[in-house]
């Protein structure tokens, strides 16, 4: 070995090593390398993270048969959006809040109905013993005027269960039970109402079309 072939003293090997490397081919330590990008799972590169700066857009799916309100579902969407919440992750979101929100709106309705009950039974003019009496009249009248449509209605809201609503229809059913309905206040013109016959109230309500099978 010659003297040549001596490492340079206070020079490290591999110092001295990348010195007698040729030109382009120099050895490179750990340090050097680019970091191996993550593994995610089954060995693959992870994937890169969604912009955070691209626009959000959702497209919301509603519950099958069912339609979203849309003022309601622009609110939601404006907070999710300054949330910067991910669509999946929003309509999610939306699929757990939205049984809850029902939920919540039905027992509402109860509540409010079992008041109306409460209050319809309670009354004095109505309710209490007269009760019976009430809502046998009522029925006279829903058979005698009513519709399918406004019986409908009454079931739906349970708005008939309300003592205004449950005093109109017995009034209307005492005065068809008469047969006519007593003169009240002057007409337009000054000429006051004359009794009304149970064809002629039908007429008022139906049209002359319908009177006479409302009477029937």
């Amino acid at each position: 070995m010659s003297a040549a072939d001596l490492p340079i003293p206070g020079t490290p090997v591999e110092a001295q090593s990348a010195q007698d490397a040729p030109k382009g081919k120099q050895q490179t330590t750990a340090q050097d390398q680019p970091p191996a990008p993550e593994k995610g799972k089954g060995g693959e590169a992870a994937a890169a993270s969604p912009n955070p700066d691209a626009p959000l857009e959702y497209k919301w799916k509603a519950p099958e048969g069912r339609q979203f309100h849309e003022p309601t579902l622009k609110g939601i969407e404006a907070v999710m959006r300054s949330f910067k919440v991910q669509p999946d992750v929003a309509q999610g979101l939306l699929d757990k809040v939205i049984p809850l929100l029902e939920g919540r709106q039905a027992e509402l309705a109860k509540e409010m109905r079992d008041g109306w009950r409460s209050e319809l039974e309670s009354d004095k003019d109505v309710g209490g013993s007269k009760l019976s009496q009430t809502r046998e009249l009522a029925a006279k009248t829903l058979d005698t005027l009513g519709t399918p449509e406004l019986r409908q209605l009454l079931n739906d809201t349970g708005i008939g269960e309300h003592k205004a609503v449950a005093a109109f229809l017995r009034r209307v059913g005492e005065a068809l039970s008469e047969d006519r309905f007593v003169a009240g206040r002057p007409a337009p013109g000054g000429s006051p109402q004359g009794p009304r016959t149970r064809s002629q109230v039908a007429g008022r309500w139906y049209g002359a079309g319908d009177a006479k099978a409302k009477t029937q």
